[in-house]
């Protein structure tokens, strides 16, 4: 109805008009308060400027500390001068902060909302910059402690080099004698490499022991600079270290090459002997069946004696390559492994000379088995033989038609020829029971056999008969 669209128009025209009278008063809010600010902001600001000159005058005036060199007169002077500073820019710092932490509460109470919002904007920038200078000023706040304990650390570090720098000097002359060092280096180098080393290595020790025991005492500035030098100590000490691992790899790679060099020759001496053991069995191999028995027993006494020798040489060997293999699981892991295969090398060389040599040996117990028993015969036979003679020589003597028919020279001549062979008898059975005996002493060891025992027992039983 007509009164309804008046009434619509009316609410219109009272909100239009509300609104009208609102934005007037903010208008006038903003207009006014960002008056107000303008005129804040500049001495905020003028203050934040001082207290940031402040800091920076005092960081430029901490840093003749360093300048002044070891003039410690100048050095104090600008200590103090820098405590003095400091001291004016942390004023002034609180001074702005102060008026800041004011000027904030203040426009706080702004009826602009904008004029509020860029207000805390702006004045929380400066806020900032002078956390950031304080930051800056905080070190120098303790100017005089830092002088102080960094004088003590010049003095201690002074002290430390007085007894670091000859012991590093020891430790490079250790480190010179060691790369002189190679595998052909006599013994007498490398004693006097391990002497410089062993020397370096005391001194390093003693300076270690300094600095722990002045660590112990010390904090700030001093610790560290402690701490830079044990490091530095404690690389020389990983130097000899490495040297001393240096020197114990050229030790053991001596004693290596002298351990292979004398297993060499010692399988160099089996080889040999094995080798004239098997040139002794010569005359048996000639193609003759049997020989005299001299030359028989002349040949087996050789052979013997051959054989002896390259058992021994081979038991020698055989020992030595068993002890330094178990010495060479000492050695660094390549060199053990290097020294442990060349002596199995060894090793399987040896087995292969032994192996002839078991031969050889049993050939030898053959053939001394086989002289034996000639030369038993022989000794036997010649004793029966002998005592054949007597009886044929007592014959005469005994037949009374025979002794009748002799002269008393003749008769005399027969007796004396009876008793020569009767003596020679004797002596021959003497020899040769002395030379069955002997074999049946020896037949008891490993190279005689029960058979051969067997027929010396016959040939001691014919010659008892």
């Amino acid at each position: 109805s007509l009164q309804n669209q008046v009434d619509t128009e009316l609410k219109k025209v009272r909100a239009a008009k509300i609104a009208c009278a609102a934005t007037q008063k903010n208008k006038a809010s903003d207009e006014r308060d960002s008056v107000a600010f303008q005129e804040i902001l500049p001495e905020a600001t003028q203050k934040t400027n001082m207290a940031e000159d402040a800091v920076e005058k005092a960081v430029i005036t901490s840093e003749m500390i360093t300048t002044s060199g070891d003039d410690l007169e100048e050095v104090r002077r600008a200590v103090s001068d820098t405590e003095q500073a400091a001291q004016e820019a942390q004023k002034a710092l609180g001074e702005a902060r102060i008026h800041l932490n004011a000027k904030t509460a203040l426009c706080r109470r702004f009826q602009s909302e904008t004029v509020k919002a860029q207000a805390a904007s702006e004045l929380a920038k400066l806020q900032g910059a002078l956390q950031a200078a304080q930051n800056k000023l905080n070190p120098l706040k303790n100017v005089r402690t830092d002088f102080t304990q960094r004088t003590a650390a010049q003095k201690l570090v002074q002290e430390t080099l007085e007894k670091l720098t000859p012991a590093e000097v020891e430790v490079d002359g250790a480190d010179e004698a060691t790369g002189m060092l190679s595998s052909e280096s006599t013994p007498e180098m490398v004693q006097q490499a391990e002497r410089a080393v062993s020397k370096a290595s005391d001194h390093i020790n003693v300076v270690l022991r300094w600095l722990l025991s002045k660590k112990a005492t010390a904090a700030g500035i001093v610790r560290e600079e402690l701490a830079k030098l044990e490091e530095r100590a404690k690389g020389s000490s990983l130097r000899l270290t490495q040297l001393r691992s240096q020197h114990r790899e050229l030790t053991e790679k001596s004693v290596c090459d002298s351990v292979l060099q004398e297993a060499a020759d010692k399988l160099k001496s089996v080889e040999e002997t094995v080798t004239k053991a098997a040139d002794a069995e010569g005359p048996f191999l000639m193609g003759v069946e049997d020989l005299p028995l001299e030359e028989t027993l002349s040949a087996v006494k050789g052979c013997e004696a051959a054989v002896s020798t390259a058992n021994t040489a081979v038991s020698i060997a055989r020992m030595f390559i068993a002890t330094k293999l178990v010495e060479a699981k000492r050695f660094t892991e390549k060199l053990s492994g290097d020294a442990t295969a060349k002596l199995k090398e060894f090793q399987t060389e040896l087995d292969a000379h032994g192996k002839r040599l078991t031969e050889l040996k049993k050939n030898s117990a053959e053939r001394k088995k086989s002289a034996t028993m000639k030369e038993a015969e022989s000794e036997v036979s010649k004793a029966e033989e002998l005592s054949k003679q007597v009886g044929q020589a007592a014959e005469i003597l005994t037949d009374d038609a025979k002794l009748m028919s002799l002269s008393a020279e003749e008769i005399r001549a027969a007796s004396q020829q009876s008793l020569d062979a009767e003596k020679a008898a004797n002596a021959a059975l003497a020899a040769a029971r002395k030379f069955i005996t002997a074999r049946q002493i020896e037949s008891k060891g490993k190279d005689m056999s029960a058979e051969v025992a067997s027929e010396l027992i016959k040939y001691q039983t014919r010659l008892s008969t």
